[in-house]
């Protein structure tokens, strides 16, 4: 048997095979398509490498390093090694490879994420300077099953207090709708930081298909919904927020009963979302409505790279 090879993907032969083993890991599933439009996304001056590692002629390690959007000189990675072969130094020769490409960057921060119940790979982060600094749940709420007369209240209680829910379209201004999320994002206990302007003007307001509902006291904005279009008849409810003085009036489950049947009025079946361990009040919500957990990631980081 030879030693792993590793080199860059080749997408055109390679992405299905690349993905797969992606996806192995159970941490959420990629598609080909969504790939695609994400690399092309990408501004021409981030960072982005994907690399694999072969042995005999297959692919048995995938490994991906990128500029972290929403961290200050931060870069996130992720390695993966195929099942049958793990416990053979793969891993090892894939974070090698991925370290070489920190160096280039020499940021201040590396971070990574494994799911809650794998305990194997967390300790494997450990062992090479990554420590857990957040907890995150992904959930789903399939809209074919949900029923939204029980939660149609907080839409109406919302209405008969005066506020108002709107549709953000073609019309209305972009600043404004950037500006709401921007602030509402600040409150969210993920240790991030908002996406700059030309971020949400790629991956948000441009995004074909995007859905943002907004609660309005009179002229003034006081709450938001921003769903983006997934895969596989997924919608992802990027984020839900209200401003300070109108929380504690479900406002935030009337936008998600609202914002949920405009997705459904397209024909996608799912909305899921990621929230913080931290942020009780709105897995609350989410729990109300019939989200249903999936899957727990731990955030791992490393503040000094030893590259």
């Amino acid at each position: 048997m030879g030693s792993l090879r590793v080199r860059a993907l080749d997408p055109e032969r390679e992405l299905d095979a690349f993905l797969a083993l992606r996806n192995a890991t159970r941490m959420g599933n990629l598609d080909r398509e969504r790939w695609l439009e994400t690399e092309a996304r990408a501004p021409a001056s981030s960072l982005r490498r994907n690399l694999v590692g072969g042995l005999d002629g297959r692919m048995v390690a995938v490994a991906s390093v990128a500029d972290d959007e929403f961290v200050t000189n931060c870069v996130s990675a992720f390695v993966a090694t195929g099942p049958g072969h793990r416990r053979r130094g793969h891993g090892r020769a894939m974070l090698a490879a991925v370290e070489e490409v920190v160096a280039e960057r020499r940021p201040a921060e590396v971070r990574t994420a494994t799911r809650d119940d794998d305990g194997e790979s967390r300790a494997w982060a450990e062992r090479r300077g990554f420590a857990v600094f957040d907890h995150t749940f992904r959930s789903r709420l399939d809209l074919d099953a949900f029923d939204p007369a029980p939660h149609r209240g907080a839409v109406e209680r919302a209405e008969a207090s005066g506020l108002r829910f709107h549709r953000f379209g073609a019309a209305d201004d972009p600043e404004l709708l950037f500006d709401l999320f921007v602030r509402l994002f600040r409150d969210v206990p993920d240790q991030t930081e908002p996406p700059d302007r030309s971020y949400f003007q790629r991956e948000v307001a441009d995004l074909e298909g995007m859905i943002s509902v907004l609660a309005y006291d009179g002229d003034t904005p006081v709450g938001l919904a921003t769903l983006l279009p997934l895969q596989a008849g997924e919608y992802l409810n990027a984020l839900t927020g209200v401003l300070p003085e109108y929380r504690g009036r479900g406002l935030a489950r009337a936008l998600k009963v609202v914002s949920g049947e405009a997705v459904r009025e397209t024909g996608r079946r799912y909305v899921v979302t990621n929230n913080n361990a931290r942020n009780a009040p709105m897995l609350a919500v989410n729990d109300a409505l019939g989200f249903v957990r999936q899957v727990g990631l731990l955030h791992l980081r490393r503040r000094t790279p030893t590259v």
